[in-house]
């Protein structure tokens, strides 16, 4: 593939959107039609004896964008001075963050169900220390489909998707008998 061919591919990018205004520029892009996503979660607020559930951005500053790098580029000169954003940059190879399609489809089957925020614990830095198990898929229950590694977050057995030098999304505790092994070798506890 050639360079121009590259560029004008619809892919997962990565945005550091400036000023946490994701979900500003996520309105902005959904109102053209251009696929995104904001990871966010629910807090709860109390103001004068009122709490209230807001949704917020889980990850300040974070934006997936699915498109080509031709549109991106368009976008940071037309938002240039109200949503200014730039590309994460890998940085061993000093070009723009791509997310694989299979990889953002499992993040956003955890992250992306507004209903299950309580049930999805996002890691930061954290997340380096944690001893990886299998791979596994999730065969039934709120998390079926998922694709990821078997981690140990508070003593608990969790799913973890990682997107490498981004962003860590766990699930809450997954029994054993809910698991299923990527490799099928013989069955032994899972971590």
């Amino acid at each position: 593939m050639n360079c121009k061919t590259l560029k004008n591919k619809k892919q997962w990018y990565v945005l550091r959107v400036l000023f946490g205004r994701e979900l500003k520029l996520k309105e902005k892009l959904s109102e053209r039609d251009i696929k995104c996503f904001v990871p966010l979660k629910y807090v709860e607020t109390n103001k004068e004896g009122i709490t209230k559930r807001k949704l917020i951005s889980a990850i300040s500053w974070l934006l997936f964008i699915h498109t080509n790098r031709v549109v991106i580029d368009a976008l940071k000169c037309e938002y240039k001075y109200i949503l200014p954003f730039t590309y994460l940059v890998d940085k061993s190879t000093k070009k723009p963050m791509i997310v694989r399609d299979k990889e953002m489809y499992n993040f956003i089957a955890i992250a992306g169900n507004r209903e299950l925020t309580e049930y999805v614990h996002y890691l930061g830095e954290e997340a380096q220390n944690l001893k990886r198990g299998e791979e596994v898929i999730v065969k039934s229950g709120i998390f079926k489909g998922i694709k990821g590694r078997i981690v140990r977050v508070k003593r608990q057995r969790r799913v973890m998707v990682e997107l490498q030098g981004i962003a860590n999304v766990v699930t809450a505790y997954i029994p054993n008998e809910l698991l299923e092994r990527k490799n099928k070798q013989p069955k032994e506890q899972l971590c």
